[in-house]
Parts: structure tokens; C-alpha cells; sequence
């Protein structure tokens, strides 16, 4: 986090996989003067990166992965995210 950051009220920075694999995730970077407004998610599995003196309006969803679903006859949760 850089200086003079805010996080909103009920905003959710998840760093690991939503989809249960359990692998640790890249993590987020806030820029200094930067903000996200109430109610945000964060899915940062992936690397997001936010840079100086942004504003991030309410409810706001960003999710740095995707589901992989390449093999039919298995469950989505069970072939892992990119």
C-alpha cells in the first residue's frame, strides 16, 4: 500500500483463488493518493496493480484470474484458474 491510501467501507481484497484451489496469489499494489470506494472486490490472484492517485468508484469488481474449462464431464472448481 502506498501513503494516503483508502479502502472503502466493505471493500474485499482476496489474494488467493475463489475457486478453492489454494494456491497464495499475487497480491495487489496500491499507488500513493489512491482510493476504492465502498462495497469494491479485489480478486487478485493474478498481480493487480493500481497506480498513484486513483479513484476507484463503489462497487467496483476487478478479478486478475479466469476459471479454466477446457475438459468437459469435470467440474469447473476442479480444473483450476489462469
Amino acid at each position: 500500500m502506498g501513503n494516503n491510501v483508502t479502502i472503502g467501507r466493505n471493500v474485499q481484497i482476496r489474494p488467493s483463488s475463489y475457486y478453492g484451489v489454494g494456491h497464495i496469489g499475487n497480491g495487489v499494489e496500491i499507488g500513493d493518493n489512491s482510493s476504492i470506494g465502498p462495497n469494491g472486490f479485489i480478486g487478485c490472484a493474478g498481480k493487480v496493480k493500481i497506480g498513484n492517485k486513483v479513484m476507484i468508484g463503489p462497487n467496483v469488481t476487478m478479478i486478475a484470474e479466469n476459471p479454466v474449462f477446457n475438459e468437459h464431464g469435470v467440474s469447473i472448481k476442479d480444473q483450476g484458474v489462469v
